[in-house]
């Protein structure tokens, strides 16, 4: 190779390592997160409503989406309007069961989301007395209108009082993703009707794509029974928009060309 075509080598040659370099780092898809911290402004405890989210009280699946009232006791679910965990913000998920002796159960679920590949979903939770709620986690997924609850159960950690919920440590609860039959059960959730656990899957999820994430939360017979849950994280990997394979498209038809130009010297 002489000097001449060395030269012509490289003037064609490192802008397509180059632009070939950058097109696949801008294709590399990297891991996403999706977040709830149920903030609210204010000092005052809100409807779930409030923050995009659905809320039914009871085996009857009473509707409260919009009230904070209604409930047995002065029993609710709403959004608190005391700083969370994690702060500064106000607000998280809260489930108060007022009745002295009878459990009484929660099921708060937020829809249209389009989260592919999830991996890990966390979030944090505590109580106010020593007698915990069981929790189960829910999901809806693409191309299904039905929910799934989680098999395992989870229960806070911790209790404080209210005002020192935001400095509560050693609280979040964590489940890796799986689509396998084993790890659900069918969730019955039939507004003004139902809601409730049903029968454990034979088949797994028909898809991993979450479309919806939700919690049952299972309050004791305690008096002044309260759950706290805040700051859900899922981390997903989002699908490429369109616009990126096209630009893989371009970059590989200009690399074609460049190639072309090169043996035709």
């Amino acid at each position: 190779m002489n000097l001449k075509t060395a030269s012509r080598f490289l003037k064609i040659k490192l802008p397509l390592i180059g632009l070939l370099t950058a097109t696949l780092g801008f294709l590399t898809v990297h891991a996403d997160e999706f977040r709830q911290d149920f903030t609210i402004t204010g000092s005052t405890t809100l409807s779930v409503s409030n923050v995009g989210w659905s809320g039914y009280l009871g085996n009857t699946a009473t509707d409260v989406s919009n009230t904070i009232s209604g409930g047995p006791s002065g029993s609710f679910l709403g959004i608190g309007g005391v700083v969370g965990n994690p702060g500064p913000g106000v607000g998280y998920l809260a489930a108060f069961n007022g009745q002295a002796t009878a459990p009484l159960v929660f099921t708060a679920v937020q829809t249209g989301l389009n989260l592919t590949s999830p991996s890990t979903i966390t979030w944090n939770m505590n109580g106010n007395n020593t007698t915990y709620s069981t929790v189960y986690l829910l999901v809806q997924v693409s191309g299904s209108s039905f929910w799934y609850a989680t098999t395992a159960t989870f229960s806070p950690n911790s209790n404080t009082t209210t005002a020192n919920f935001n400095a509560a440590t050693n609280i979040q609860s964590s489940f890796t993703f799986t689509t396998a039959a084993a790890s659900w059960s069918a969730f019955d959730l039939n507004p003004g009707t139902s809601a409730g656990l049903g029968v454990v899957q034979t088949s797994d999820l028909s898809s991993n794509t979450i479309t919806g994430i939700g919690f049952y939360i299972s309050a004791p017979g305690t008096a002044s029974s309260l759950t706290r849950i805040d700051g859900l994280s899922i981390t997903y990997a989002p699908i490429p928009e369109s616009s990126t394979y096209a630009l893989l498209l371009g970059s590989a038809s200009l690399a074609g060309l460049l190639v072309f130009r090169c043996r035709s010297h």
